[in-house]
């Protein structure tokens, strides 16, 4: 399918996120004349409105049923960019890479080894301490002994 003829396609995911309709924003100011491929697993998704193109996304989950369906957006569209924006998407991509990297499309996203650290609370805690850069103080539950008062806050790791 042809787009605009002087507009470069763009493929943002999750653009029901806050980040997603922020990274269109960027790019629509940016002077690249985006156009903008959005897609989302909720078909009401609030970014859709600030896409030229929006499609109901597969869950991550349903893992070939997804990738062909980003895969077919790039063929489509001759997307170069793919910018990935939520963090299941983002580790899917890691995972994949040779896939991705196989459709020529650039994959906007951090280098595995970072995406692998912040992607993972401790890990991105340790990271901090290691660089000497502030952080809270993180426990694991089995490192945890009463060492905080209340209040604190405790996450899962991932997610």
């Amino acid at each position: 399918m042809n787009t605009e003829t002087k507009k470069t396609p763009m493929l943002v995911t999750a653009v029901g996120g806050d980040l997603a309709q922020s990274a269109i924003k960027c790019l629509n100011d940016s002077g690249y004349s985006p156009y903008i491929v959005g897609c989302d697993m909720n078909p009401y998704a609030a970014g859709k409105a600030l896409c030229d193109r929006f499609y109901a996304a597969p869950p991550v989950r349903k893992e070939q049923e997804y990738r062909q369906f980003v895969l077919s957006l790039i063929s489509e569209y001759n997307i170069p960019y793919v910018f990935p924006l939520s963090d299941i998407e983002i580790a899917y991509y890691n995972r994949n890479r040779e896939t991705f990297d196989a459709s020529g499309a650039c994959f906007v996203t951090a280098p595995a080894p970072l995406i692998d650290i912040f992607m993972d609370k401790l890990k991105t805690a340790r990271f901090f301490e290691s660089q000497n850069l502030p952080s809270p103080m993180t426990f694991t539950q089995d490192e945890y002994s009463g060492q905080l008062g209340f209040p604190l806050i405790m996450k899962k790791r991932t997610g």
